[in-house]
């Protein structure tokens, strides 16, 4: 599942919300149908969950992470490979006598 698909889930995600005052409090424990304070986990930067979907979010979390890790190696690998291996550097003679250094793209 690619970032984006998992940060989608993220953004769809029932059973949380960010409250910065008792009136956003209240209205998202209403939303998410929680009884109590006893029902919630607070995740920080205003942020609460039901403790039933905790573990879900958790674990979306953790995939997001790796999947933007693999995708990051990836791309760092993908300019490894433009910059190192399908470019070459060259040192041409201009007709002043001096030299002007320029990239030529390598034939693949």
């Amino acid at each position: 599942m690619s970032s984006k698909e998992i940060q989608s889930k993220l953004d769809n995600f029932t059973g949380i919300f960010w409250a910065f005052n008792a009136k956003q409090f209240n209205e998202g424990m209403e939303k998410i149908k929680a009884e109590d304070n006893k029902s919630i986990y607070t995740i920080g930067a205003g942020g609460y969950i039901l403790k039933s979907r905790f573990a879900e979010y958790k674990a979306l979390l953790k995939e997001l992470k790796k999947e933007l890790k693999r995708e990051r190696l990836e791309s760092k690998r993908a300019w490894q490979i433009g910059n190192h291996v399908l470019y070459f550097s060259t040192f041409e003679k201009q007709k002043h006598g001096g030299y002007r250094n320029g990239y030529r793209k390598a034939l693949v």
